[in-house]
């Protein structure tokens, strides 16, 4: 999963695929960062044991509704430290959802000294903005570069395995035209606002 790191490593979120189960298959180094926690801490856990209470509960909740292929966004708790959350599915061909994204921002500019100006929170939101707009930019690219090379691929002499390979990436660039499409969109909402 190197393409979440690519995307959200230069940016103050916490960037995770979480499967069917409920649990955390890969996060971008600096969401581990910001939750203070190693790889072997974070990833194969249930997202929703990392949060107590009602927090808990509603992290719960979110998951079941985004695996229904809703998107979420709530605003939680995890010890001290405020969190504002989007939940995206990521379906499958089929139309079945079996990972989620979910990204996770610091909602407490204080935690972040270099957005501690006259309006911390504008300075967050724009840092947010530029993200995304790198992220839809390099996810763009990345799945231009797929869907060249399955056409370049196919030039080739019939062999199963260039077969194989194909499929692969046809596939992939067909899984990842729908989160393209909307974070696209989340990037233009985001603008206007």
């Amino acid at each position: 999963m190197q393409m979440l790191d690519l995307l959200s490593d230069h940016s103050e979120l916490c960037v995770k695929t979480i499967d069917r189960d409920g649990v955390i298959r890969h996060v971008n180094r600096r969401g581990l960062h910001l939750v203070g926690l190693t790889a072997e801490q974070f990833c194969n856990r249930r997202w929703a044991d990392l949060w107590e209470g009602t927090s808990r509960h509603r992290i719960e909740a979110a998951l079941e509704t985004a695996f229904s292929g809703q998107s979420v966004s709530l605003e939680e708790m995890m010890g001290e430290t405020p969190w504002t959350i989007a939940i995206y599915p990521l379906p499958e061909p089929d139309g079945t959802v079996m990972n989620l994204l979910a990204i996770s921002q610091h909602s407490d500019p204080v935690r972040h000294p270099a957005n501690a100006n006259e309006r911390p929170e504008l300075a967050a939101l724009d840092e947010t903005r530029a993200a995304l707009g790198e992220a839809v930019h390099a996810m763009g690219n990345l799945l231009s570069t797929v869907g060249s090379a399955a056409r370049i691929l196919k030039r080739s002499p019939a062999d199963p395995l260039v077969d194989a390979v194909i499929g692969s990436l046809e596939s992939a660039y067909d899984r990842g035209l729908q989160p393209l499409e909307k974070l696209r969109d989340l990037r233009d909402l985001s603008a206007k606002n």
